[in-house]
């Protein structure tokens, strides 16, 4: 499918907690001194460098031994380094140090750790470049007080694969002008969100190139917002009374939307965005309740009339019937299951000091909550509905998870080893979570959880020795001791070369197990959506892993190439080789017009793909933006078949975010080469309209449809008798494929289904009307059918057959009207 998604990650056990951090965590029992020594790409120190230091208890000045404390901000406290880029602390026995790091001229940097903190570290930052840009309206007049969210993920200490964004939002002035300084140099690209409350708030990838400021020039590039659509409504009580002050809000991606009614009970949200979206409203005494809306140009009012408050009252005690004080009644979901927090989040979400929690305004349906105890266990999505009754809950304590490791030979404890955690969901789902290892020594640790899964588990794994994995562990147990005693076995231990020979330093390596999950994104592995340990090649062009038990993969990135074995081949390898890249670029046209800032998007069919029960989850993905000329370069490209394409934009819940077609041509792309592929340099536009199921009374959801058409290829259907039903047919079908006929018949299909997976594609979204274009098809036969990726019960378009004459002088086929069934 030629789109483009953005989608919350369910592959990993992820949960958004109650409590602190995810992270175990040991605390000493002395302070210690701890050295942090910044230095850019040439280890050349960079000195006076700001960094914030958070965490808790937050850092006072007296932790500084060298540096300067700079005072306490928002989130934490800045200080910073000496002459020589050096900050040394002495941190209190149990604190929890966070250092972000950005120094102007460099990308953002992160570092923390799960385990013990090091005496030294030393954080290498990126160059980075300045970008800029202006942000306008309709008719190009500047915008001033938007908020502009560049998306910059933070560079991290080597072994720690979290994606964390820098989080940063800047401000337009009085020109509409922003700027930021921080933008890795090797980001050909990055995402910017824009918002503002009289506008529509934008998401939008741009080119470095074309955003860069360079030698302190001002913004010269705009990014254009639109007004939006406004929602109005009026919201009465059940007596047909305005309900003044009434809170009405909606969300789009990260932006919400919010008005209060007036005297008369009227709304008017502002800026909206033309899709899906929830309104939901809130007033004192009264039922919170939402409305799932199609947001249109001209639409209806949406009007709300609101019952008396649903009463919810929670008492939370601990295992002896104590009360327990500051409790949290963490929402959850309500009515779907895309509950996004935004619903209730005006709520207060604390029991008193006698464990109580009481909500007067809550919807007459069942809503969903996490019972979390402050120190303790969590209660997962407990169901709730508004009742006389109290409802009363009990959370364990945190779950506490001691282990001894030994050598089973020697029975002396390990010295260094990992533990990773694992969750079962259910009797038959289970994940490790290999982002959350905990690092350990002298043969003892100690892990704690606060999130009630069906069960947790443990693998503890050291250099030359097994992986043992411990029985499943409910979340009631309290504390649990497990001793683990390791097998001696033979490290995963490699060396990785370039392509020319030298030692591949600084490539990054994951090792994928049965049901784990790497995903590599423009070249290199993609630690936002990755599952599975990874590694980095030291300066001798080595890595290691300790031993495997279970078949695996390994998948292996750097600037220069990539490399790609299974466990059979490690057996018989010291050395590997990486494969050198290929290269594609283009230019993308429409009607033989050059289209900058257009996302460009390249599937790869090179066999790196995996997925299955039993193999490791492998995915790729390449994106890039076009350039003020139209021009797009991939640099990092599997070698092997593709397609490149137009990419668009959807969002699970919401459908297409824009009206356009995409075309995705195929290409061969052989390593060390550069192969171009062209758009938009001939052809004409194919135009139609879907029409909803007759008889249908509920608003089509046209952003959630798909229109596609395929090059007409094959023997087309086999020649079936008149007025057969479909069991007749498939009886005269499994007779005829028997006869010589059939048998041509079958291999020409089977030709044709191969030659389609290197043939052109062609998709396109639908407006409100139901209306699609297709742009620059060439001349010949085609067939288009058209379905709803979701709610897919609004019907579909078996394929239809039409043809572009080889001649035609006309720029547009118009299909006319083409109803769903």
């Amino acid at each position: 499918m030629n789109t483009r998604y953005l989608i919350l990650s369910v592959f990993a056990p992820l949960t958004v907690l109650c409590l602190g951090s995810a992270y175990p965590w040991v605390a000493a029992d002395e302070p210690r001194l701890f050295e942090l020594i910044i230095v850019d790409m040439d280890q050349q120190p960079i000195p006076h460098v700001q960094v914030e230091i958070r965490g808790n208890p937050r850092a006072q000045a007296a932790w500084v031994v060298e540096g300067v404390f700079k005072g306490q901000v928002r989130y934490g406290s800045h200080v910073l380094t000496n002459q020589d880029g050096r900050l040394k602390l002495r941190i209190p026995a149990g604190a929890r140090p966070q250092f972000k790091i950005e120094a102007v001229g460099y990308g953002p940097y992160w570092a923390e750790w799960t385990g013990e903190l090091p005496d030294k570290f030393t954080a290498e930052l990126d160059p980075a470049r300045t970008i800029g840009g202006i942000v306008v309206d309709a008719k190009g007049n500047p915008v001033a007080g938007a908020k502009v969210h560049p998306s910059v993920k933070y560079k991290k200490r080597p072994g720690d694969s979290r994606a964390l964004g820098s989080g940063v939002a800047l401000t337009t002035d009085e020109r509409g002008y922003w700027s930021y300084s921080h933008l890795p140099i090797q980001s050909s690209s990055f995402t910017v969100e824009i918002t503002h409350p009289d506008f529509k708030s934008t998401v939008t990838q741009l080119a470095a190139d074309t955003f860069e400021l360079r030698n302190g020039q001002s913004p010269s590039q705009s990014v254009t917002l639109d007004s939006g659509i406004a929602v109005h409504g009026k919201i009465v009580d059940l007596d047909g009374q305005p309900v003044e002050g009434a809170l009405v809000r909606t969300k789009f991606l990260n932006d919400i939307r919010s008005a209060t009614t007036d005297s008369a009970g009227v709304y008017r949200l502002l800026g909206c965005d033309e899709s899906t979206a929830k309104i939901v409203v809130s007033a004192k005494g009264k039922a919170t309740d939402m409305q799932v809306v199609n947001i249109v140009r001209d639409m209806p009012p949406v009007d709300f009339k609101m019952q008396p408050g649903g009463h919810v009252r929670i008492r939370v005690i601990d295992e002896d019937g104590n009360p327990i004080p500051q409790a949290r009644i963490f929402f959850q979901g309500w009515r779907d299951a895309r509950f996004q927090y935004f619903e209730f989040d005006h709520v207060s979400q604390y029991a008193d000091e006698q464990g109580i929690w009481e909500w007067n305004e809550a919807p007459l349906d069942e809503f969903q909550a996490d019972i979390c105890r402050p120190g303790g266990m969590q209660l997962g999505h407990q169901p709730l509905i508004s009742r006389k009754d109290e409802y009363v809950f009990s959370p364990p304590p945190m779950l506490v998870i001691v282990g001894k490791v030994i050598d089973a030979q020697t029975q002396e404890p390990i010295k260094v080893f990992e533990v990773v955690p694992g969750v079962r969901s259910d009797p038959q789902n289970m994940n490790w979570v290999p982002q959350n290892i905990l690092v350990a020594k002298d043969g003892t640790f100690e892990l704690k959880h606060s999130h009630d899964y069906f069960a947790h588990l443990v693998k503890v794994q050291a250099r030359g020795f097994l992986p043992i994995e411990s029985r499943d562990i409910k979340s009631d147990e309290g504390r649990v001791e497990l001793t683990f005693e390791l097998q001696r076995g033979k490290d995963i231990d490699m060396r990785v070369m370039t392509p020319k020979g030298l030692p591949a330093q600084g490539a990054r390596v994951a090792l994928g197990i049965p049901g784990s999950q790497i995903s590599i994104r423009n070249g290199d592995i993609d630690d936002e959506s990755t599952y599975a340990e990874r590694a980095v090649v030291n300066a001798a062009g080595r890595f290691r892993f300790p031993p495997q038990t279970a078949a695996y993969r390994v998948l292996i990135t750097h600037e220069e190439g990539f490399a790609l074995f299974d466990s059979t081949e490690a057996e018989r390898m010291d050395l590997v080789r990486l494969t050198p890249w290929a290269r594609a670029a283009g230019t993308f046209r429409v009607a033989g017009e050059p289209q900058a800032g257009v996302t460009m998007s390249l599937d790869s069919d090179s066999g790196v793909h995996s997925y299955g029960d039993d193999v490791p989850n492998v995915f790729t993905h390449s994106e890039t933006v076009t350039d003020t000329e139209g021009n797009f370069v991939f640099e990092r490209v599997f070698p092997g078949p593709g397609h490149i394409r137009r990419a668009v934009l959807r969002l699970v819940g919401e459908g297409a975010k824009e009206v356009t077609s995409s075309t995705a041509l195929p290409g061969e792309f052989r390593s060390k080469e550069t192969t171009r592929i062209e758009f938009g340099l001939s052809g004409i536009a194919v135009v139609g309209q879907l029409l909803p199921i007759p008889g249908s009374d509920q608003p089509t959801p046209w952003s959630f449809a798909d229109v596609a058409v395929q090059p007409t290829l094959g023997p087309g259907e086999p020649p079936y008798p008149d007025n057969l039903d479909e069991g007749q047919k498939a009886k005269w079908l499994r007779q005829w494929l028997q006869t010589p006929p059939g048998t041509q018949w079958r291999e020409a299909n089977a030709q044709a289904n191969r030659d389609r997976r290197t043939s052109p594609r062609y998709t396109a979204t639908v407006d409100r009307q139901g209306k699609f274009r297709f742009d620059d098809l060439p001349p010949g036969s085609y067939e288009l059918s058209a379905r709803f990726w979701e709610k897919s019960d609004n019907g579909s378009l078996a394929w239809t057959p039409f043809t572009i004459p080889a001649h035609s002088q006309e720029p547009i086929l118009d299909l006319g009207q083409l109803q769903l069934k």
